[in-house]
C-alpha cells in the first residue's frame, strides 16, 4: 500500500494513539514538577526527598517487558484500556497520601508500572502493525501527542493547582486520563470491519511474522541498540535535569534559561516529525546516526557559546531534535529488525535502558559540576557520548528478514 492509502485506512489508530499516548502515564513525567511546591508546604518534605521521586521510573522501566510481553499475547486494545483504568486508580490513591513520603515513591511506582501500558509500549504495537509504507510518519505523529498535550494542559493544570491546592491537580489528571484515555484505547484501537466480508480488517504486517525475544537476544542488534539508547538519552536527559542552573553559570538570565526550555520543547516535536517523514524514504539508522551527530554539535555549541544566546539556543535545539526523535526511532527500528512477533517485550526491554539513562545522566552532570565548579565537563562527556551512538548505529546493516518471511 502507498502512504496516502495508509493513512486514508488507518488514521483513526494514529488519532487514537496520539491522544492515548498524550493523555497517559507519559503525561504525568511533564507535569511533575508543578506539584512540588504543593508537597513541600504542606508535608514539610524537602526538596531532596521528592526528587528521589524520580527514580520511580527507571524502577518501574524493569517491568517493561512484562507489560510488553502482555500487549503481544493479549493485543494493545485490552492492556491500554485496563492501564488507563489502573492509573486513574493510582491517582485517585495519590489524593489521599499522607505525609509519609514513601506512599509518595509506592504511588509514583504503581503509577509508572500499572500505567505503563497507557504509553508508546502499547499504542506503538497498534500503529506498526497497521502501517509499513507509512510507519515512521504514523509513529512520529503518534509519539508527537504528548507533546502536544504537554503545551495544552500544563498551564491548565498549574491555574488549578494555584487556585484550588495540587489534590484538584491531581483530579484533573484522572478526567484527562478518563475523558481522552479511555476512549482512545478502547473505541479507538477496535479492530474495523472490512466493508466487503463484514470480518474484522487484516492489518498490514502480520503480527506472527518476526524473530521471538530469544532469537532477537542472541544476536548483536538488539544489544547495539540498548546502548544506542543509553548512549543517547543519558547525555540530553542530564542538560534537561540541569537546563536551568547550567545556563544561570554561563551568565544568562533567568528570563532566558527558560526560553531555553521552550526551545528544547519545540525541537523535540520539530525532531519526532522530521525524523518520522525521513526513515519512511531513507535507512532509518543513517537519519538516525545524522542527527545524533547534530546533537553531539548541539553540546559543544552550548560549551562554546559563552555569552551568545542564539548559539546556545541552537545547541538546545539541535540536541532536542535529538530528544524527539529517540523514541521513534526506538520503535521503528525495532519493527524493522525484529518484526511484530515480540514487538511490544522487546519494546520493553529497550524502555529499560531509556528509563536508567535519566537518573544516569542526571547525575553525571551533578557530579562534574560538584567535582570542577562547572558544567564544562558534562557537555564534552555529552558529545563524546553522542558521537560514540551514531557510530554505532551505522553498524546496524541493513534489515533483516524475519525467520518467518524467510
Amino acid at each position: 500500500m502507498t502512504t496516502s492509502s495508509e493513512f486514508k485506512r488507518n488514521w483513526r489508530v494514529v488519532v487514537a494513539g496520539a491522544v492515548g499516548v498524550g493523555s497517559g502515564v507519559s503525561l504525568f513525567g511533564f507535569v511533575y514538577s508543578l506539584f512540588i511546591q504543593g508537597w513541600e508546604r504542606e508535608f514539610n518534605w524537602s526538596r531532596a526527598e521528592i526528587s528521589l521521586a524520580y527514580f520511580a521510573a527507571p524502577a518501574a522501566a524493569l517491568f517493561m517487558p512484562l507489560i510488553g510481553a502482555m500487549v503481544d499475547r493479549f493485543g494493545a486494545r485490552i492492556v491500554a484500556t485496563v492501564s488507563t483504568v489502573l492509573l486513574c486508580v493510582v491517582y485517585g490513591f495519590i489524593v489521599n497520601i499522607s505525609d509519609n513520603v514513601w506512599l509518595l515513591y509506592a504511588s509514583l511506582f504503581a503509577a509508572a508500572f500499572l500505567g505503563g501500558g497507557s504509553g508508546p509500549i502499547s499504542y506503538s504495537r497498534a500503529v506498526a502493525s497497521r502501517f509499513d509504507a507509512a510507519r515512521g510518519l504514523a509513529l512520529a505523529l503518534t509519539l508527537s501527542g504528548t507533546a502536544v498535550m504537554a503545551i495544552i494542559f500544563p498551564p491548565i493544570l498549574n491555574w488549578v493547582i494555584d487556585t484550588w491546592g495540587w489534590r484538584w491537580g491531581i483530579g484533573l489528571l484522572v478526567l484527562i486520563a478518563a475523558g481522552f484515555g479511555l476512549p482512545a484505547a478502547f473505541f479507538g484501537l477496535r479492530e474495523r470491519a472490512d466493508p466487503a466480508t463484514g470480518l474484522a480488517e487484516a492489518p498490514a504486517v502480520s503480527p506472527a511474522f518476526g524473530f521471538t525475544v530469544l532469537e532477537a537476544l542472541r544476536g548483536a542488534k538488539f544489544w547495539i541498540l540498548c546502548l544506542c539508547v543509553f548512549l543517547i538519552a543519558a547525555p540530553i536527559f542530564g542538560v534537561t535535569a540541569h537546563m536551568k542552573p547550567l545556563f544561570l553559570e554561563r551568565g544568562f538570565s533567568s528570563g532566558q534559561a527558560a526560553l531555553m526550555i521552550s526551545a528544547l520543547a519545540s525541537a523535540v516535536l520539530c525532531g519526532r516529525l522530521l525524523t518520522g517523514y525521513l526513515i519512511d524514504r531513507y535507512w532509518a539508522p543513517g537519519i538516525a546516526a545524522a542527527l545524533v551527530v547534530s546533537s553531539a554539535v548541539g553540546a559543544l555549541m552550548i560549551f562554546a557559546a559563552g555569552g551568545s544566546f542564539w548559539l546556545a539556543a541552537l545547541g538546545v535545539f539541535l540536541l532536542g531534535a535529538a530528544q524527539g526523535a529517540e523514541l521513534d526511532i526506538m520503535a521503528y527500528l525495532t519493527s524493522r529488525y525484529f518484526g511484530l512477533r515480540a514487538f511490544s517485550t522487546l519494546y520493553g526491554a529497550l524502555a529499560i535502558a531509556y528509563s536508567l539513562a535519566f537518573p544516569t545522566g542526571a547525575l553525571i552532570y551533578a557530579n562534574v559540576r560538584a567535582e570542577t565548579g562547572q558544567y564544562d565537563g558534562a557537555l564534552i562527556i555529552a558529545s563524546a557520548s553522542l558521537a560514540a551512538a551514531a557510530v554505532l548505529l551505522l553498524t546496524l546493516g541493513r534489515y533483516p528478514r524475519p525467520p518467518q518471511l524467510a
